[in-house]
């Protein structure tokens, strides 16, 4: 009699099939017609949980965050730019429809309209709940130990509507930035290389790379004063390229504008009730100001630590505000 040799699946494997499986469905999901934008927050629902659930994965397995994600940020990506990690954050780091980008400064990605077809990048909503931030040595440290050693950021000149005074950036010989942002057709793209129709570069991570914080965290369920970063997950992210990926595709929410990013989010919290606030409860907000100073304290007594709090949607909503817009229990 012969026993055959039955090879089963790991449950990596199969946790894995379950988290594609997951994102596939809320794909299926956005697709039913009648109630397009009620079954376009069910995929939301779905594929953040999905996408989550991949992130654990992808860290318990590679023992690390994955690398290459978006920091929502816009950089001067010119060959005879100064390194990202010393440029300075724009004065008003959203630019305005009609304002051209400096050389050697940080903007927010977009965020200039919550319109569909005006302004492009991040809708107007979700850059008001982030703000640039240049890292602490203990801050980058703890980000480079997690995996996160690199970070994508679309070149400056592409993320104006200006095309009054001809700002352009070259990278790998490439000329960009001569079109408006609004008029880039492909803004699910806009962190990948130039050489594959995007607007982006990679930048290492270090004292002064700019990140995009959460100016509320308390908006996504963590607490009021922690310190909690947003980092886009694109098709450049290793979760969906290279050896170890674990997506063959970066997924995307459905109901945003043709111009808006629509790219989920990690939202990754560094450290918990370190940070000053301003405003008043409940309308606090991380103090910009004081944050150095805070997080030189929470190092002192090691309270810095990588720990993944959230993936956010399109709007930077948590899923549990994403469920209720869902299940109809929220106004928005």
């Amino acid at each position: 009699m012969k026993v055959r040799n039955q090879k089963g699946f790991t449950l990596l494997e199969l946790l894995v099939v379950v988290t594609i499986l997951a994102v596939i469905s809320g794909v299926v999901i956005s697709s039913l017609g009648g109630q397009e934008e009620r079954a376009g927050q069910g995929a939301a629902s779905n594929a953040m949980a999905a996408l989550e659930d991949g992130i654990r994965i992808f860290r318990v397995t590679e023992d690390r965050l994955p690398g290459e994600l978006e920091s929502l940020l816009c950089a001067d990506g010119d060959a005879a730019a100064a390194a990202v990690s010393a440029q300075a954050i724009a004065g008003t780091p959203v630019l305005a429809d009609g304002v051209a980008a400096a050389d050697d400064e940080i903007y927010v990605f977009g965020g200039s309209s919550n319109v569909p077809g005006v302004g492009g990048g991040l809708a107007a909503d979700y850059a008001d709940k982030i703000a640039p931030y240049q890292l602490t040595a203990d801050l980058s440290t703890v980000l480079v130990d997690s995996g996160i050693d690199t970070l994508r950021y679309v070149t400056s000149a592409a993320c104006d509507n200006n095309t009054t005074t001809a700002t352009t950036d070259t990278i790998n010989t490439v000329v960009v930035g001569d079109d408006n942002l609004v008029d880039y057709e492909t803004p699910l793209l806009a962190f990948d290389s130039v050489l594959n129709e995007g607007l982006g570069f990679s930048a290492p991570v270090e004292v002064g790379t700019p990140v995009a914080v959460l100016l509320e965290p308390q908006e996504i369920g963590a607490d009021p004063a922690a310190v909690v970063l947003l980092f886009g997950i694109g098709q450049s992210s290793q979760l969906v390229s290279g050896d170890n990926a674990i997506l063959g595709k970066a997924p995307f929410e459905g109901n945003v504008g043709r111009d808006k990013y629509a790219h989920y989010a990690l939202a990754l919290q560094v450290c918990d009730d370190c940070a000053t606030l301003t405003g008043t409860v409940p309308d606090t907000s991380i103090n910009l100001a004081t944050l150095d100073a805070d997080l030189a304290a929470a190092a002192a007594d090691e309270d810095i630590e990588a720990e993944i709090s959230a993936v956010l949607d399109a709007d930077a909503d948590f899923l549990l505000e994403e469920y209720a817009e869902f299940t109809g229990n929220s106004d928005e």
